[in-house]
Order: C-alpha cells, then sequence, then structure tokens
C-alpha cells in the first residue's frame, strides 16, 4: 500500500509534498485542485460541507467548485453522502469507522456522540487509518486561524493519536504540537519592573484625567444651578453631563489599567515571598481580561437605563417653576451621578482588560 499524505492549504509546508513520488497517495480538500496551484495532484478530495454550501452559484471558495464536482473529470469525492450529480463520490464510513476504530470508546454525555470530527483533516485521517495506511504524513495543516484553533484542532489531534496508537507510521510536517507543556513551560515570569514602570507611567496620566473631570464636573454643576431658575440652561446642563460623563470615563480607562497592574505587581510580590519566586500562568490575563469584560457588560446595562433614565428626566422638566419641577431637578442630578459613577466603573473595566491584554502580548510563545 502507498503512503498516505494528507495536503492542506497553509504555505508553511504545503510545497514540500514531492508530487512526483508514485508511491504517495495525496488526499486534498474542496476546490484545491480548480484554483490552487499548489497542488499538482489528488488521488481523493474531501468536500465535506452541506448540498446547501457546495451546490451554491454564491460558493465563497470558488463559483465553479460546483461544475467541476458535477463534470466528473474529478478524483474520488469524499462527502456527507452520495450525492448523484457528483459522478466520484463516495459516502464516508461514519458507521464503519466507528465500529472498527472506536468500540472501546465510550461518550457519557448528552449526545453519546462518538463521532469527533472538526475539520476535513480529522476525516481524512480517520479514514486512512480505517483504510489501513501504515504511514500518513500531514503537510500544509496548521488549523492556526482563531476560529480554528478553538473548534477544529482537537479533534485533529485525536485522530492523530489514534493513528499513532494503532501503530501507523505518523508524521506531522506542522507547528501545532509545539504548544507549551503544562507545568513546565505553562507559566511564565513577567518582570515586576514591567508592572511598576506601567504604574508609574500612569500615575501622572490619571492625575491629569481626574483633573480633567474635576473642571467638568464643576462646570456641569454651574449649569445646573442655572438651570435652577433658568429653563433655557436646559440644553448646558446637558452638553456639559455628557462632558463630565465622558471625563470620568477617561479617567476610569486610566485608572484600571493602573489597578491591574498594582494587583499584579501585589500578586507577584507576596508569590515571591511565600516562594522567593512568583510565576503566572499563560492563560491567566486572558482569563482575568474575560472577567472583567463579563462584568463590564453587565454594568454597561445599568449604565444605558441610567442614561436613558436621564434623558427622560429632562424631556420631563417643564418651563414651570414649581414643586414638581424642583423634585424633577433633583431626580436628574441624583440620575446625572449615577450616570456618571457608573461610566466610571465602564471606564475602569474597560482599562483594566486592555491592561491584560498588553501583558499577555508580553509573554514569549
Amino acid at each position: 500500500m502507498k503512503n498516505l499524505v494528507i495536503l492542506g492549504s497553509h504555505p508553511r509546508t504545503r510545497s514540500d509534498v514531492d508530487f512526483n513520488d508514485p508511491n504517495l497517495e495525496i488526499w486534498a480538500f474542496n476546490e484545491v485542485l480548480v484554483h490552487e496551484g499548489f497542488c499538482k495532484r489528488a488521488d481523493a478530495i474531501f468536500q465535506m460541507h452541506p448540498k446547501a454550501i457546495w451546490n451554491s452559484p454564491l460558493n465563497s471558495s470558488d463559483l465553479d467548485a460546483a461544475d467541476w464536482l458535477k463534470a466528473g473529470n474529478t478524483p474520488t469525492i469524499w462527502m456527507l453522502e452520495e450525492f448523484p450529480e457528483v459522478p466520484k463520490c463516495k459516502k464516508y464510513p461514519f458507521d464503519e469507522i466507528r465500529e472498527s476504530l472506536l468500540k472501546n470508546f465510550t461518550v457519557d454525555s448528552a449526545k453519546n456522540r462518538k463521532d469527533f470530527y472538526g475539520s476535513s483533516v480529522a476525516y481524512s485521517t480517520a479514514l486512512g487509518i480505517y483504510l489501513g495506511y501504515k504511514k500518513i504524513d500531514w503537510y500544509g495543516v496548521e488549523l492556526e486561524q482563531e476560529a480554528e484553533y478553538r473548534y477544529q484542532v482537537p479533534s485533529a489531534c485525536f485522530w492523530a493519536g489514534i493513528a499513532i496508537g494503532r501503530g501507523v507510521d505518523f508524521t506531522a510536517h506542522t507547528y501545532m504540537f509545539d504548544k507549551p507543556l503544562y507545568g513546565i513551560e505553562s507559566f511564565v515570569t513577567i518582570d515586576k519592573k514591567c508592572f511598576s514602570d506601567n504604574i508609574a507611567a500612569l500615575g501622572p496620566q490619571c492625575d491629569e484625567a481626574q483633573k480633567a473631570y474635576e473642571e467638568a464636573k464643576a462646570k456641569a454643576l454651574e449649569a445646573f444651578e442655572r438651570y435652577k431658575t433658568i429653563d433655557s440652561a436646559q440644553a448646558d446642563v446637558e452638553k456639559t453631563a455628557i462632558d463630565q460623563a465622558t471625563k470620568s470615563q477617561a479617567f476610569g480607562l486610566l485608572d484600571g489599567a493602573r489597578q491591574e497592574n498594582e494587583r499584579y505587581l501585589h500578586l507577584a510580590m507576596a508569590m515571591e515571598q511565600a516562594s522567593g519566586a512568583y510565576v503566572f500562568s499563560r492563560h491567566q490575563f486572558e482569563r482575568d481580561s474575560n472577567a472583567i469584560l463579563k462584568k463590564r457588560e453587565e454594568t454597561i446595562l445599568d449604565w444605558s437605563q441610567a442614561g436613558g433614565m436621564c434623558r427622560s428626566l429632562l424631556t420631563q422638566i417643564g418651563p414651570k417653576y414649581d414643586a414638581n419641577r424642583r423634585k424633577l431637578i433633583k431626580a436628574l442630578r441624583r440620575a446625572i451621578d449615577e450616570y456618571t459613577r457608573l461610566s466610571t466603573i465602564v471606564g475602569m473595566f474597560s482599562g483594566g482588560a486592555q491592561a491584560d491584554h498588553e501583558l499577555r502580548e508580553k509573554i514569549p510563545m
């Protein structure tokens, strides 16, 4: 039996295949033979999309793909089911692979499903094992785009493990497995000076932002006092209130970043004092950022409602100077204060998340 090459489209290694080697069986994906010049030949193609995708006249990959599949001048086309209009089509053997390769595998879950196919790489690798290839090589397979990384990589690695476990001579010409080793490379040290430098730089910026906020607040209060007796001051109240909230959010953005750096600095110092060293998980900054962003989204809802309350009260206050007007003006003052407070918090969460992102970028891969 020939050696099997599973050929993806990533440029890093896709051109390393010897297409002239008669001992190679080459499997590729989708419309690669139609419009990709790097694939000189293929003995099988995997088109594992629903008919609505591959038969669409607006196929985003190639407008001629459907015509090519139907013309019959193709290698074997592995598909989800047999389509009579595709002459070289073969239905993917889900049941046979499950029975042959996964007899001892039980999944206790809602779906109880063993079929683990997150990509064409997984489909083709599983089929190669099932058909008995003794040597399988991956070329042009990286799965490094964000959507692919989260969704497609696990199943591809699963079938690579099945291949190795069944004695297949498996070679992955890819950087996919160059991931940090948990417990050895999954923790990193960021120089404490990075945190302290950030804190030192953010300090004066926070002071300037706070000063700008205090000035905006003073103007807002002046406008509000005028509004108590001068109805035409409403436009100034609205304008200065928005400026005050904007300045408070700008201060919050910087202060949130400063507080996040201070938190990490204190954490590092505490670890160092207890153990003589400090480390951070590679995922900690992303995890902390996500947690902060979740709180930010929750706060944004309250913030938007507070802004809506301010606008509603502004429309209710009429020109008549009576007890009802005084009552509404007091309510407006409280609503503006709440909107400003929440503006600061939204800014702080945004600044904290941004600080986590910038720190994560400093981690060497």
